[in-house]
């Protein structure tokens, strides 16, 4: 029996193809997709394009029974200013679209009159790209051991430039709410500074109780005020590890290592693979044109070639 769960993307009208590329990929592999609603959040995407996609959905996946493209309205704060010279990091380097995915990320996604209802969600980006079978239901598995928070394999650090006053922010809120220091906060300082850590929430899934729940939300709320997820392009990702690590018990947590996935440059999972194959169904799918300057699919065949031969499993941004 399905859980009270709801699979989530948020995509725009430029990254279509990519989304039809994940989507295709998360038809084809999970097993139990059919018996869960996606909801696609969106500031742009029109509706014919909206029933080509479903049509070329059909085509390659069959019909999907449950998928909703829902608008979602960007507005700055009241008393965010535009004024370019306030923002540490400037809009050239991240778009002010980015700044408002972070914070509904962050705090928006729990509060969206259309996800109230849902026990459970599972985020994924229009560019993540799943490659192996997923035989399993993920959301059976959070509920049956009690697991509250999933991230894909490992963690990562942040570019500094891009958290400047997050971990003092999070430290003051820690003091005035008597949240003690976790070990995995502990163990994150290092020469007495922040680490910088973070979750890839490009996957991730969740039980929503914990990120509804009072002390969570009141995290986020100080951190919005702030105004710096737009000033100083604080993202989710880090909003999301310090949360998860400062109010959620680790045993609640689970590293996903058992799907292999691919965000832009980033891969894990390779051993999950059957016979250290990618399904040709699946490796049509994959984009070869260069995006930046890489291709995700030299990049994928790069990484499967190595972990044949030397049994590395994955591919770091920078590799």
């Amino acid at each position: 029996m399905a859980e009270n769960a709801v699979i989530i993307y948020m995509s725009r009208m430029r990254d279509v193809p990519l989304l039809y590329r994940s989507l295709s990929m998360l038809c084809l592999n999970f097993k139990y997709v059919k018996e869960y609603p996606i909801v696609v959040f969106h500031d742009d995407i029109d509706k014919p394009t909206i029933a080509n996609l479903l049509v070329e959905l059909h085509k390659k996946v069959g019909f999907i029974p449950n998928i909703k493209f829902e608008f979602l309205k960007f507005e700055l704060p009241e008393g965010i200013s535009e004024d370019p010279s306030k923002y540490t990091i400037p809009l050239s380097e991240a778009w002010m679209g980015y700044r408002h995915m972070c914070r509904f990320h962050s705090g928006g996604i729990y509060r969206d009159s259309r996800l109230l209802k849902y026990d459970y969600y599972w985020r994924l980006d229009s560019d993540s790209y799943l490659y192996s079978p997923i035989e399993y239901d993920p959301f059976e598995y959070m509920k049956t051991n009690d697991k509250e928070y999933a991230y894909m394999s490992t963690e990562d650090g942040e570019v500094p430039s891009v958290v400047q006053g997050l971990w003092e922010e999070t430290e003051k809120f820690m003091k005035t709410h008597n949240i003690p220091m976790s070990k995995d906060l502990q163990d994150s300082i290092v020469d007495g500074k922040w680490s910088c850590r973070l979750f890839y929430t490009n996957f991730e899934i969740a039980k929503f109780s914990f990120f509804r729940g009072e002390k969570y939300m009141a995290y986020f709320d100080q951190l919005d005020e702030t105004g710096n997820l737009f000033y100083k392009r604080w993202g989710d990702a880090p909003i999301h590890w310090l949360g998860v690590k400062m109010l959620l018990d680790p045993a609640k947590v689970w590293a996903v290592k058992d799907i292999t996935y691919q965000h832009n440059a980033w891969i894990r999972n390779f051993d999950a693979l059957p016979n250290k194959e990618i399904p040709e169904n699946i490796l049509v799918l994959v984009d070869g044109s260069p995006e930046q300057h890489y291709s995700r699919k030299e990049r994928l065949l790069f990484g499967l070639n190595r972990y044949r031969a030397g049994g590395s499993d994955g591919l770091n941004w920078g590799e």
